[in-house]
């Protein structure tokens, strides 16, 4: 994702079963990304774009939340 220029802050997980380490087979993965302010994307783009880069290699389903740096912890 991004070319030569990394536009993520960081991932973590988020609320769910398998950050409490309770997860079951009908779990879901739920993933907070943060952009960077300057990030030259847009919010929905960037999930468009994780969400086709992780297509094939997850093994559960995904849900994707995406932040701003400045608006993270608010």
């Amino acid at each position: 994702m991004g070319g030569n220029r990394q536009l993520w802050q960081g991932i973590s997980l988020i609320a769910c079963s398998y950050a409490y380490g309770i997860a079951h087979k009908d779990s879901d993965l739920d993933l907070m990304v943060v952009l960077k302010d300057d990030a030259a994307i847009r919010d929905m783009d960037a999930i468009i774009k994780i969400r086709y880069a992780i297509d094939e290699k997850k093994s559960m389903p995904v849900d994707i939340v995406v932040s701003r740096h400045s608006a993270f912890g608010r």
